[in-house]
């Protein structure tokens, strides 16, 4: 998955990444495993700040 990939190369954890984010460790357990599937954009947002890329870059790298 690439949250969890881009997660790990920066050597952070689930936790880490969570509270950079603002979101709940389970949620973020559940977008790296792919029950969830549907992020909004502010979600998605989040996720690309926190790991420090862009939004664009963040949907490019997912094929999007």
């Amino acid at each position: 998955d690439l949250i969890r990939e881009l997660r790990t190369q920066q050597n952070l954890t689930q936790a880490d990444r969570a509270k950079n984010a603002g979101i709940q460790r389970t949620y973020l357990n559940d977008i790296e495993v792919q029950r969830r599937t549907n992020l909004t954009l502010t979600t998605a947002a989040k996720l690309a700040d926190g790991l420090g890329i862009k939004l664009s870059k963040l949907f490019a790298r997912a094929g999007m």
